[in-house]
């Protein structure tokens, strides 16, 4: 919305701008969130590497995250 009521003279459709910037964003939210919950997870669990969460972590929340009809 604020893409759209925002007009400059050189650049007429910076709400493109701003989504690509905002997906952006998005993703390294994510990326960083899921990377904290498997280092906490295999700290609480006492797991000697991290990686080995990452597989089953991605498919719970693959599976939680699906649409719901």
């Amino acid at each position: 919305m604020l893409g759209q009521t925002l007009q400059l003279s050189f650049f007429n459709h910076i709400e493109v701008v701003i989504a690509i910037i905002w997906f952006i964003s998005l993703f390294f939210k994510v990326v960083i969130c899921f990377f904290v919950l498997t280092q906490g997870l295999s700290e609480l669990l006492k797991v000697q590497e991290y990686r080995v969460l990452t597989f089953p972590l991605g498919m719970l929340i693959f599976v939680c995250s699906g649409r719901r009809y």
